[in-house]
């Protein structure tokens, strides 16, 4: 909330520096007529330009399943796909596509407890996975087995999508 206000404190008094040392000759211009009109400008761009980040702010976070894991190694997160498949989901908490798919990755980790592992990676806080698996879209959904890429899906949306890819390699 604070981050907010400094925007739009920032836009505002970036706004009024303008209207002041601006002065438009004829009066009719919108940013630098005077002072107080160049701030309300100001204040008004910064608005738009954080909306993004207090609809964000707003969101509810989606309930998680008990049986997602998070790690906090990748060899933690190797060393468990070594044991049965692993179903990687790449996402951020800014990400609405993520949030649209958070129910689907709480069923298939509900659904196939025990025989696959579902593994949430937060690519803020996981970069280095994030550039060593070359994420470039968000949600991205990878199916590891034996250690290795098997199955990689951008943007999932459906339920089938998910057990197709997993169905051959519960069965080895």
């Amino acid at each position: 909330m604070l981050k907010i206000i400094l925007i739009l404190l920032c836009g505002a008094g970036l706004g009024a520096l303008m209207g002041h040392f601006g002065k438009c000759e004829s009066g009719g211009c919108p940013l630098t007529a005077n002072p107080w009109r160049g701030a309300l400008w100001g204040l008004f761009l910064a608005g738009i330009a954080i909306y993004p980040m207090i609809v964000n702010a707003l969101r509810k976070p989606v309930p998680e399943s008990e049986s997602i894991i998070h790690f906090s190694s990748e060899k933690e997160m190797l060393d468990v796909s070594k044991q049965k498949p692993v179903i990687l989901d790449f996402y951020a908490d800014w990400c609405g596509g993520c949030r649209a798919i958070a129910p689907l990755i709480n069923n298939i980790a509900e659904e196939y407890k025990g025989t696959a592992a579902v593994i949430k990676v937060n690519v803020d806080k996981h970069k280095d996975i994030a550039q060593k698996y070359m994420i470039q879209m968000l949600p991205t959904v990878i199916l590891i087995y034996d250690g290795k890429e098997v199955k990689r899906l951008s943007n999932p949306s459906d339920y089938n999508e998910y057990t197709e890819i997993l169905k051959p390699y519960l069965e080895k």
